[in-house]
């Protein structure tokens, strides 16, 4: 049953049992004008309701993120685009919890496969390293840069004091 799955569904049912990352499949669209979200699997959707994104354009799941369309929708679709079967694209996004995301694309349907292994670190560990007040420096810095917004996006405004005291204490 794991090696020869009787279905799609089967076999993410399978990934989901056995492997603790998330994946989302992004179908490219039938009016090719980029991808939709064709079904996943997710342990750790990070405050997302994945099942009702399911079926949505990529770029209408992006909506609520600041200035999206103007920074990255373009490179992100060419990316997409420009990925071939076989290769991969890595990145890391680092917060107090971090991401691996893995992409790359299946040969027969062009469906991009995208896999989010998240992992935590307790603030206090990272305080006990010596690092809280490079942390603390970094939540100040979601504030600055090309997308201030992302601080309010984040919720920066709901737990960055509160998180930036403690690691300065």
């Amino acid at each position: 049953m794991l090696l020869n799955p009787s279905s799609p569904l089967q076999a993410l049912h399978n990934i989901g049992t056995n492997i603790d990352t998330d994946f989302l499949l992004l179908v490219p669209s039938h009016d090719d004008d980029g991808y939709i979200l064709g079904g996943f699997i997710t342990c750790f959707p990070s405050g997302f309701d994945t099942q009702a994104l399911l079926g949505k354009k990529i770029r209408d799941i992006h909506k609520p993120v600041p200035k999206y369309k103007e920074k990255l929708e373009t490179s992100m679709y060419r990316n997409f685009d420009r990925l071939e079967v076989g290769k991969m694209i890595k990145r890391f996004n680092t917060y107090l919890r971090c991401e691996r995301q893995l992409l790359h694309r299946l040969p027969e349907t062009k469906t991009l496969v995208f896999s989010v292994r998240t992992y935590l670190t307790p603030l206090s560990q990272l305080k006990e390293e010596g690092f809280g007040e490079e942390l603390a420096e970094a939540i100040d810095g979601l504030k600055k840069g090309s997308v201030p917004e992302i601080h309010y996006y984040k919720r920066g405004v709901v737990w960055g004091e509160t998180v930036k005291e403690y690691l300065r204490s």
